[in-house]
């Protein structure tokens, strides 16, 4: 009974850790800004940063700073000691400091040349939703201020 249950939890940790496609660095997000496809065709001046260990939201209500590293797995408990180093994951996984809320996002795509970056929202009490975020400054030939496929 036991080793069935182990096969079986092994299983659904491999199912939910293949649903992440893309193994970035923490290199690659350091110093850069993003703004979510939403926020862009509004014209709003909302973004959001990271440097080194920081997740910086930018937005109407001010600015927030959260720690954040990168995993291969979906942390059930925020691991400081890989904030501010080099981490490399499939897994963005951010803390709000308020409470302690772990937020954790799979990482779907990734690229600075075409400046777009992808994240399903796994856990933090929200709904799996996949959002699209532009590489700021947005260039406009590649990301015209339309939607194309939301409804918007």
């Amino acid at each position: 009974m036991k080793k069935t249950i182990l096969i079986i939890c092994t299983l659904f940790a491999f199912i939910v850790n293949a649903k992440s496609q893309v193994l970035i660095s923490t290199s690659d997000l350091k110093g850069t800004k993003w703004q979510h496809e939403g926020d862009y065709v509004k014209g709003s001046n909302s973004y959001f940063e990271f440097n080194e260990g920081e997740w910086i939201s930018h937005n109407s209500y001010g600015c927030f700073t959260y720690a954040y590293y990168l995993s291969d797995y979906i942390d059930t408990k925020f691991d400081w000691s890989k904030v501010g180093k080099n981490t490399k994951g499939r897994y963005l996984i951010r803390i709000y400091p308020e409470d302690g809320s772990i937020f954790v996002f799979s990482i779907q795509s990734f690229s600075k040349t075409n400046g777009e970056m992808a994240l399903i929202t796994e856990s933090g009490g929200l709904y799996r939703v996949s959002n699209t975020y532009f590489l700021m400054p947005i260039d406009s030939t590649k990301h015209p201020k339309t939607y194309t496929d939301n409804g918007w």
